[in-house]
This record gives C-alpha cells, structure tokens and sequence, in this order.
C-alpha cells in the first residue's frame, strides 16, 4: 500500500506484501531463509532511476497476474522473483539519501516497531528498546526516514490489516486486536484515512474482483 506524509516536505512509502506461504511455492526452505536475512528493517530512499525500475517491476508483475493461458503462472512466478530480488538489492547496504548510513538507534527502532507493532507499544517504550529520549528519537527518526514515529507505526499496522482483509475471514475487531488498534473504530478511522473507503468496503472489493 501506499502512504504519505502530511508533515513532511516530501514523504512517499510503499509497502509490499509477499506471502511466505506463495513464496515456498517458487523458493526452498534454505532459499526462504536467506530471504529473510537480506530483508532486514531498513529506509531504502529511492533515487529516480530505482524509482522508476520498481514502477516497472510493480507494473509487469500486474500485467502478469491479470492475463492467463500458455505459460502464464510461469511468467507471473519470474515477474514476482525479479521484484523480490530487486527489493533486495536495493535493500542492501541500508543507505539513505546521500550515502549515509542509517543510525543504529533507528534500526533498533525499526526493528522494535515491525515486533511489537500489534503491542500498541508508546513512544516511550520504543525509545527505551533504543537506548535514547524520546525526543531524540523522534527528530533523528523524522530525519532519516521522512516519517514521524507514529506514522510509520500506522503504516505498519496498516501493511498488517491489509494482508489480513485480502487473506482471512478476521473480524474487523480480530483484525485490529491482531494489529494494534484499540478497537475496529479507531481501525476503520486510520484505514480510511490512508485509502478512502472503509476496511470493510475494501474487503468486499477485493471479493469481488476474484
């Protein structure tokens, strides 16, 4: 999915999700676990040229899974393994814009955050796993990342529902105790907010494209 900051100057964040599940289909055991090595929480800022490269990879992998007949499902397999490896490789060294590297402190916090997201952890207990106040923190993440603490929070919680909605029968209220919502109304607030419809309305959505 896709998010934007209303703080920052210029904030853009893609999430993707990629089913392990689907994954093991295309990928061995020991194959799936290097994966999961080389995708550490990181801020990769794309440059314009990335950025237009994983627009083409999103856009062949979609082209792929709308079409069907003579060797489709292998063309949508290749598509889907040239996007993961790419993700990777431009995951790899985690640098942010101009070539600096991401301080451990933020690592941590990304880290803590994609763990304990569901937790509904605060900005204190985040700052506490990272060893630094929580004011530091909070200027050293905006910094780095283009996003407060709290939004990418959400985004994540957010990333999390959206897989949930497309994947299982949760209940609304299942799906934000899942997340880290307080209830399904603050869930559907902060769903809505992000894509312009009810997480419901998106369910039915994705229902009945199948």
């Amino acid at each position: 999915h896709y998010a934007q900051s209303r703080d920052a100057e210029y904030y853009e964040r893609f999430v993707l999700n990629f089913s392990e599940t689907a994954l093991s289909a295309l990928l061995s055991r020991e194959e799936l676990r290097l994966l999961r090595e080389k995708l550490v929480p990181c801020v990769v800022h794309l440059n314009e040229e990335q950025t237009e490269l994983m627009l083409d990879f999103f856009k062949r992998v979609n082209g792929y899974f709308e079409k069907s007949g003579f060797l489709s499902e292998k063309l949508q397999h290749t598509a889907l393994i040239q996007l993961v490896m790419y993700v990777v490789e431009c995951t790899q060294g985690e640098q942010t814009v101009g070539g600096r590297q991401i301080p451990a402190q933020i690592r941590t916090a990304l880290t803590y955050i994609n763990q304990h997201y569901s937790e509904n952890p605060g900005l204190e207990e985040i700052a506490g796993a990272c060893n630094v106040n929580k004011y530091h923190l909070c200027h050293t993440f905006k910094e780095i990342t283009g996003a407060t603490v709290l939004e990418y929070l959400n985004n994540v919680r957010l990333s999390k529902a959206h897989s949930l909605l497309m994947d299982t029968g949760y209940s609304m209220e299942e799906i934000a105790r899942e997340t880290g919502f307080s209830s399904s109304l603050n869930l559907t607030r902060v769903f809505k907010k992000a894509y312009g419809m009810a997480p419901t309305q998106f369910r039915k959505r994705k229902e009945s494209m199948r």
